[in-house]
């Protein structure tokens, strides 16, 4: 039997964003700096829906550390994209927020670089 999370897993690995990190990695030592400029981008993103959820549903960084069992400061660190998290870590997020993992990967057209 499949978990949940392993199946959450799974769909994610199947976002495109996520495809395309790995069609960069796997196409040659030349795209290495793009894939680390791309992943950058992605974890900027992913931090600032997570802010933008957490604004809208008035959590505290404090309150939505707590919910997730991780300390504040990882918070912080997530928001701002300078920190890479588990998945363990991003699953308590999506729990949460209330809201699906897909969604913390939806970045407005206006906010892609």
């Amino acid at each position: 039997m499949v978990s949940k999370l392993h199946l959450l897993a799974s769909k994610i690995m199947n976002n495109l964003i996520t495809r395309n990190i790995f069609r960069v990695i796997f196409s040659g030592n030349s795209s290495l700096l793009i894939v680390i400029k791309k992943i950058d981008v992605e974890l900027k993103n992913i931090g600032q829906k997570i802010k933008e959820i957490r604004g809208e549903k008035k959590l505290t960084q404090s309150s939505l550390a707590s919910l997730c069992d991780i300390d504040v400061r990882t918070i912080q660190l997530i928001e701002k994209g300078s920190m890479n998290m588990s998945l363990k870590v991003f699953f308590a997020l999506s729990e949460a927020l209330e809201v699906s993992p897909e969604e913390l990967f939806k970045i407005e057209k206006e906010n892609i670089n």
